[in-house]
């Protein structure tokens, strides 16, 4: 566990100390004013969008803020319940903003608090800032992107802002399917898989799981030509405009793409002959019994039964934290549909017929 004492310590007792990107201190201050919230807040913001080569350093690439001690002096600040200066920096970093820490640490008898704001995760999106504070000048406005600089909290420039993206860019682009999970070497002695731990890391196991897995769905769903014929890519445009809508509102991306999805489920469902037994009834239940007939591939199912159940559980907290997971299941619903408008004509006849 981190020794915060000691790096209180070391900030007290040397005075040539500098201010970095990850460490910044006021020796007077009170987190029970909004200016010192706003503040904190734009500390966070701007050590969470720290570029990957500046989130590097002593303390494994974590931050400080420290309220209350500067070097060759400490002044405490008042104790204010941590549960409080989270509610209040929600106004700033917003429901799902970047992680941090409160702590405080006694020293000569009085507190210094202890903002740790860990090292940004490879490939995360900026953050912005979601509230705005002016006292005597303007301390964080909404919407803009703050960046730690060393011994400052600015905004970042147009350089820097591309520079963010890129880097996340590429790193979303590494790992494919599977983001925002990273990659980690892993090998496999027939049904053994071996991975290495590294200190501190906690190994979690997920069971096979078709039903839900979209990412694995993604990975060896059944191929369809390319190009896809006109009049099918006429059909399914509208999943490439919801693709769009999920980078900025992928919760509301993934809400839109079921309608229309079970729409040309039920048009083709009836088209083979079929007709529905009940209001409401299951496009995974549909996909199936079309499957049954022989007239698509079974993997299909596969496809439908994720799309159908992993929705269930998600938020909208969920999603904007994981945008890729929307892009993804869009993208799986537009396979779906064009897979079954490709169907032949023949057996789309057979209400017809019947």
């Amino acid at each position: 566990m981190m020794d915060l004492g000691h790096l209180v310590q070391q900030v007290l007792q040397e005075p040539a100390l500098q201010e970095g990107h990850w460490l910044e201190w006021k020796s007077e201050a009170d987190l029970r004013q909004g200016v010192w919230q706003a503040r904190a807040g734009r500390f966070i913001l701007g050590a969470a969008n720290r570029p990957r080569p500046a989130a590097t350093g002593p303390y494994d690439g974590n931050a400080f803020l420290m309220l209350g001690v500067e070097p060759g002096r400490v002044m405490g600040t008042n104790v204010v319940d941590p549960a409080r200066i989270t509610q209040a920096l929600v106004r700033y970093l917003g429901s799902v903003g970047p992680h941090y820490s409160l702590d405080y640490v006694t020293i000569d008898g009085v507190a210094v608090a202890v903002f740790t704001v860990p090292a940004p995760p490879t490939g995360n999106r900026p953050y912005l800032a979601r509230g705005t504070f002016s006292g005597e000048r303007e301390e964080i406005r909404d919407g803009r992107i703050y960046i730690r600089r060393s011994g400052t909290t600015a905004e970042a420039t147009a350089a820097e802002i591309d520079e963010m993206l890129a880097e996340r860019v590429a790193a979303r682009v590494a790992a494919g399917p599977m983001w925002p999970m990273q990659t980690e070497p892993v090998w496999r002695d027939g049904n053994t898989l071996h991975v290495h731990k590294r200190h501190g890391d906690r190994v979690i196991l997920y069971e096979a799981d078709a039903y839900t897995n979209l990412a694995e769905m993604a990975a060896i769903r059944p191929p369809l030509p390319e190009p896809l014929p006109t009049d099918v890519t006429e059909r399914v445009v509208l999943f490439d405009q919801l693709l769009d809508l999920a980078d900025a509102e992928p919760y509301q991306a993934v809400k839109e793409t079921w309608a229309p999805l079970r729409a040309i489920v039920v048009e083709i469902y009836e088209q083979t002959g079929r007709s529905l037994p009940m209001p409401g009834f299951k496009v995974v239940d549909m996909v199936t019994q079309i499957a049954e007939d022989e007239i698509v591939e079974p993997r299909w199912v596969d496809v439908a039964y994720a799309l159908y159940y992993w929705s269930i559980d998600q938020t909208p907290e969920t999603l904007a934290a994981t945008p890729g997971l929307a892009k993804t299941y869009v993208s799986l619903a537009k396979a779906l549909a064009a897979a079954l408008l490709l169907i032949p004509k023949p057996h789309r006849d057979r209400k017809e017929l019947d």
